[in-house]
């Protein structure tokens, strides 16, 4: 994204978020080149896209998960990256909370003032995921489909992942979950409007 006119990355290197599938035992990876980004697992085709939303303020990360088989399935599905904002990969990060449920994270670069934001629950254009972690970027592979416990991250280099958990699709049926990510400047982490349900929520 762009901040005072200044491209800003938000992953390390622009390496990108890495997305992964599970359904009982097995976890598939995707390749995150190209576009749609795109994976099957066990007849569950995700396909990822994106589209700008709050005034092109946020860009929504949008997961078709089609069920292409006759029977039903059970799977979870995640979102991960080593995380920074700018040139700063050790920035530090903060939960963004609502009557102490974390609803997603701000990341801000504290040479700049620019900042990065994830929406991950109560709102708008955003289903709400089941779990949001942040911490250590040595162990995140491992913390993919994990929750944090922690309100702040200020260690040293890190990553965030964000999931959905043990969701059922039927059989040939196609379910759209999406978050929502920004970048912005002091306050930005008020630019996705607030909701009270989401919509794929049990």
């Amino acid at each position: 994204g762009v901040y005072n006119g200044a491209w800003q990355k938000t992953t390390y290197g622009n390496n990108g978020y890495r997305t992964f599938l599970k359904i009982g035992g097995t976890q598939f990876e995707f390749n995150n080149s190209g576009y749609p980004i795109t994976g099957t697992l066990d007849g569950v085709k995700v396909d990822v896209t994106f589209d700008y939303k709050n005034g092109g303020r946020t860009l929504q990360v949008i997961y078709t998960v089609t069920n292409t088989t006759g029977a039903d399935k059970t799977f979870s599905l995640a979102s991960a990256a080593d995380i920074q904002i700018g040139n700063m990969d050790n920035a530090p990060i903060t939960a963004i909370r609502s009557s102490s449920v974390t609803e997603g994270f701000m990341m801000k670069n504290t040479q700049t003032g620019a900042q990065f934001n994830f929406f991950g629950k109560n709102r708008q254009y955003v289903t709400n995921v089941d779990n949001i972690w942040f911490g250590a970027y040595g162990s995140y592979s491992s913390h993919v489909f994990d929750n944090t416990t922690g309100t702040s991250y200020n260690a040293g280099d890190s990553a965030a992942a964000w999931s959905w958990q043990d969701e059922t699709i039927k059989a040939n049926e196609t379910r759209v979950y999406s978050v929502l990510i920004g970048i912005g400047g002091a306050g930005s982490e008020n630019a996705a409007s607030s909701v009270s349900f989401s919509p794929l929520d049990d």
